[in-house]
């Protein structure tokens, strides 16, 4: 029989350590390379309390804060040591905050769709947020572009189709040709491709009857 009265003050759920440990085992659970929000911290303690333990964590090199408010568990490389996160794991971030969606730049639309050969340097991404510039403590910035006929396509950014949908705003009614059409739809999957079609109907006129007319389609 247990007759022992002390009782357990852990609170359910939390890590032994503090809030030091705390945070590294939320950072440990989210990933190496997955970045995380101050606010999704609010869990563990305090507001003061949790920033000033991120900032002894960021400190000690146990994790790297990216810009304010996000920070991440790094990744180690044999080659590179610590390795900070991925432009798309903190569009993946940023979508949790915001819930924006986002896309890939026209330029990088075009040559994912064997539409031109040229690389675009500059990290650039379409959103359905507004247009603007992220700014980090290390490395490049990304540049945040409006999506074009944003509410249209939003449906479908994320995806080859949303990529098509993009690269063909871009070029417009005068560039777009059967040629192009053709090449878009051989390096698009048929599902990807009913995709497109099926926003269709709230593109430009010009567009909507390429889509839906069979216009130019292979």
């Amino acid at each position: 029989m247990n007759t022992s009265n002390s009782t357990d003050t852990k609170s359910p759920g939390k890590a032994p350590g503090g809030i030091d440990e705390r945070i590294m085992e939320f950072a440990r659970q989210m990933g190496e390379g997955n970045p995380f929000w101050t606010c999704e911290l609010s869990h563990l303690g305090k507001r003061t309390t949790v920033s000033h333990a991120l900032s002894r964590l960021v400190r000690a090199e146990k994790l790297f804060r990216l810009m304010r408010g996000l920070y991440v568990l790094p990744k180690m490389s044999k080659l590179f040591g610590k390795v900070s996160a991925l432009p798309k794991a903190i569009m993946k971030a940023i979508s949790r905050l915001t819930e924006e969606v986002f896309e890939v730049s026209p330029e990088r639309a075009l040559s994912a769709l064997r539409l031109t050969t040229q690389n675009q340097m500059a990290l650039v991404c379409c959103t359905t947020g507004r247009s603007r510039v992220l700014r980090f403590d290390k490395g490049q910035p990304i540049y945040l572009k409006s999506a074009p006929r944003k509410k249209a396509i939003a449906p479908i950014m994320g995806s080859m189709a949303g990529a098509a949908a993009i690269a063909l705003l871009y070029l417009g009614p005068k560039e777009v040709d059967e040629d192009i059409m053709k090449t878009i739809k051989e390096n698009m999957e048929p599902e990807d491709f009913d995709r497109l079609v099926s926003v269709a109907p709230k593109m430009p006129l010009w567009l909507a009857d390429i889509l839906l007319h069979n216009k130019f389609r292979a």
